[in-house]
């Protein structure tokens, strides 16, 4: 084991470009309508890998099933499945797995004129699942959630990963909300929301 670490260590990085772009995309329709706002706002399925913590606000479960057209004409589309279930009063749980790709791209070799008649296309795709767990305590008023996603990279490049999210609210009797979020970035982001 330690040689397999040197070796690992001693072994050139190999660039990757626009890695775990696609974990970055808002999901569901509700979150990008919003801009990305999670904290402070009922919770969603869409929620689930930027604010954890909304799972511990269900009652009763919410499936939602997207699809959405990235860049008109291109092809590139993004479909996900996204699940919140409560466990017991204060327990929630989140499962997701979305899509990102693009199909019918037109393949040709080098040196070689496409072939319109007959062509051959393949297909290129990120996918993300996520998985989060959100909790409460003090009668609801303090809620906190972590998610961790799994990425798998099949495009010009194949490659797995992971990254992990968390977020904190605390409710205010007042109906204020404040909120703490540790994004897949080393970045602590605040909000506040009535």
């Amino acid at each position: 084991v330690p040689l397999l670490l040197l070796l690992a260590m001693t072994t050139p990085a190999v660039e990757v470009r626009y890695a775990n772009e696609a974990a970055t995309l808002l999901q569901g329709a509700r979150l990008p309508a919003l801009a990305g706002v999670t904290l402070g706002m009922p919770a969603d399925p869409g929620g689930l890998g930027r604010s954890p913590a909304g799972l511990a606000e269900y009652t009763s479960p919410e499936l939602v099933v997207h699809h959405a057209v990235l860049y008109s004409g291109l092809g590139a589309t993004q479909d996900e499945i996204l699940l919140a279930v409560p466990l017991q009063g204060n327990l929630g749980l989140g499962v997701g797995v979305s899509r990102v790709g693009a199909d019918g791209i037109l393949a040709v070799a080098d040196g070689e004129d496409p072939d319109f008649e007959n062509p051959r296309t393949f297909s290129a795709a990120d996918w993300v699942a996520t998985l989060g767990l959100g909790r409460s305590w003090f009668d609801g008023r303090l809620l906190a959630g972590g998610a961790v996603r799994f990425l798998y990279r099949d495009l010009d490049q194949v490659g797995i990963g992971a990254q992990t999210e968390a977020s904190a609210v605390w409710k205010f009797p007042a109906g204020y909300r404040i909120g703490a979020r540790l994004d897949h970035k080393p970045e602590l982001l605040f909000e506040l929301r009535q």
